[in-house]
């Protein structure tokens, strides 16, 4: 059940908009593969990181390759190569690289890739 798993959280909602991570994040996530493998790779590494789970790193390894070859696939294609969708997959693993992998070097790549799309 969706609404279960994606509950109101009052920062992503417009003013008196419930729901917005239901009716409008959810779908933009699940709608892009590049996307959707960089969120869940930053869902499953915050879940380990807050302590709910041990994790075999090479998973999470798996994780991040799954999401660089997603991002890299669309930067191929012409018609996902300048889409909003990749901006905000490129977007997203730029602050993944930055948040939890702590990687300056690979957060520049990501900030010089969304400058070139």
């Amino acid at each position: 059940d969706l609404s279960a798993m994606a509950v109101d959280i009052p920062e992503l909602d417009h003013p008196g908009q419930k729901g917005s991570l239901r009716s409008i994040w959810f779908p933009m996530v699940i709608a892009d593969q590049a996307t959707l493998d960089v969120v869940v790779l930053t869902a499953a590494t915050h879940y380990v990181m807050v302590g709910r789970t041990l994790c075999d790193p090479e998973i999470l390894y798996k994780l991040k390759e799954d999401a660089i070859m997603s991002v890299n696939h669309a930067l191929q294609s012409p018609k996902l190569g300048t889409s909003d969708q990749l901006i905000r997959a490129v977007a997203k693993m730029a602050a993944y690289e930055a948040g939890f992998a702590g990687d300056k070097a690979q957060y520049h790549v990501h900030m010089k890739d969304l400058l070139k799309i």
